[in-house]
């Protein structure tokens, strides 16, 4: 990954006084009073997208999606627009959607897809100024990207600029800085001090919880946990998990799964069907090692059989079915986390609904201590739009049925999209895109 040196500008998205637009003003982080995240309970305006040479097939389903939720949504305050970076007039009339912005030819990602990692969308309280303002806080990220945040914010509103440091980790993207509905701060412990600081000195102090993402391949909070809405619930929130041991259990298959599987299959690439082949036939042969693990709530040692007792061509198994249960253990150790720091500043979330999304990983160590990522399109890294959720297709029935219906239980409509250009290049659906927020909350905390 491309090293990244951290210069945080942020983009103002409303008139913020005559003298600062007059003359382009560079805005310090000591200008800066406090900074909020907007989240999972602020409403969407748009959704951002970038149009690349293998994605057009994602990008014309993501707009049928998005004309899918705006019908059932009466109110027009409520729907949410489509703006496609590096679309012209021409193509995006050739998509047939109501959802769509006019096209822009400055907003230009070049073949960069990764539309969340370059900001996040921030209510900023700026010294001498009334009103707080919603600004774009961008992370500097550079390759296509570059350009990017000022050409929308000419769009968007008047830009100013803030420096938090020089670091060049990577860690410091969009994908890894993520907002809880009651304004908990979490990020991976792959962010740089410097951007650890600037959340802190900017109204995080209290509110901030660093959870480890040095398992991961990308290594960004978005890849195993995030949060909904739920308006009817005395928590008011859920969380939502990938889980690893879930994903074994549901593939301890009868015939008629057997059967039905191979449909799924012709869609999945070479790599993504010999990892998910020999996993499966190894949990079918072994079906007690998932039912004892299980019983162990996912973090107790369990014994598996010594490589040297398998035969050849069930190592690869072995070693995935290994891999499972420590990503499990890693994920639950940060669920427990996030967990604690709701419910100390909103103790009505102390039983907090914790949703399990069936998810495989897959990593370079053996004992999958780093470099993982998901082998099948990871469904719990999906766009959130209040309650209706934009979610990567696993490409596997069972675990789509299983993610449609614990969403559906935390009062989420879920709306499957194949986003394999996204998967085989370390991402998925929230990763490739990102969301213009407004101030307006669904719940008060």
């Amino acid at each position: 990954m491309k090293s990244c040196i951290l210069y945080l500008v942020i983009i103002l998205l409303s008139t913020i006084g005559t003298e600062l637009k007059a003359n382009g003003h560079r805005l310090q982080s000591c200008d800066i009073e406090s900074l909020t995240l907007l989240g999972p309970n602020h409403k969407t305006k748009e959704l951002l997208v970038s149009l690349c040479s293998d994605n057009f097939n994602f990008v014309e389903s993501l707009a049928q999606i998005m004309d899918d939720i705006n019908r059932k949504r009466l109110n027009e305050e409520d729907k949410v627009k489509l703006r496609i970076v590096n679309a012209k007039q021409p193509t995006l009339c050739s998509i047939a959607s109501n959802s769509l912005c006019e096209a822009q030819d400055e907003l230009r990602s070049g073949a960069d897809p990764w539309m969340r990692d370059f900001c996040k969308v921030v209510s900023a309280k700026i010294k001498g100024e009334k009103d707080e303002k919603i600004v774009l806080f961008d992370t500097n990220r550079e390759r296509g990207t570059k350009q990017l945040v000022e050409n929308l914010s000419k769009i968007w509103g008047d830009h100013l600029v803030v420096s938090a440091g020089n670091s060049p980790n990577c860690g410091d993207y969009g994908g890894n800085i993520d907002v809880t509905p009651n304004n908990i701060l979490y990020i991976g412990n792959q962010s740089s001090p410097a951007m650890v600081n600037f959340w802190q000195e900017k109204g995080y102090k209290d509110n901030l919880v660093i959870l480890d993402t040095s398992w991961l391949t990308v290594g960004h909070v978005d890849e195993f946990i995030t949060t909904v809405i739920r308006p009817n619930d005395p928590c008011g929130m859920a969380i939502v998990k990938a889980d690893p041991v879930l994903a074994l259990k549901s593939l301890i298959k009868d015939h008629y799964q057997e059967e039905a599987e191979l449909a799924e299959q012709s869609r999945m690439t070479w790599d993504m069907t010999n990892d998910f082949q020999a996993l499966s036939s190894f949990i079918n042969t072994n079906q007690t090692l998932v039912k004892s693990r299980e019983q162990s709530k996912n973090v107790a040692p369990i014994i598996l059989p010594s490589v040297d007792t398998i035969l050849p061509d069930e190592k690869n198994g072995h070693t995935l079915l290994r891999q499972q249960f420590s990503a499990a253990s890693f994920i639950e150790n940060n669920v427990q986390l996030l967990k604690e720091k709701i419910a100390k500043k909103t103790p009505a979330c102390e039983k907090i609904e914790v949703v399990s999304i069936p998810v495989l990983f897959k990593c370079n160590e053996f004992e999958a201590k780093e470099y993982c990522g998901s082998i099948l399109p990871n469904s719990v890294n999906f766009a959130n739009l209040g309650q209706d959720l934009i979610v990567p297709d696993p490409l596997y029935a069972p675990f789509r049925e299983i993610t449609q219906a614990a969403l559906a239980k935390v009062d989420q409509q879920s709306y499957f999209i194949e986003d394999l250009s996204y998967h085989i290049a370390n991402g998925e659906v929230h990763c490739g895109t990102n969301d213009l927020k407004s101030k307006q909350q669904t719940i008060t905390y």
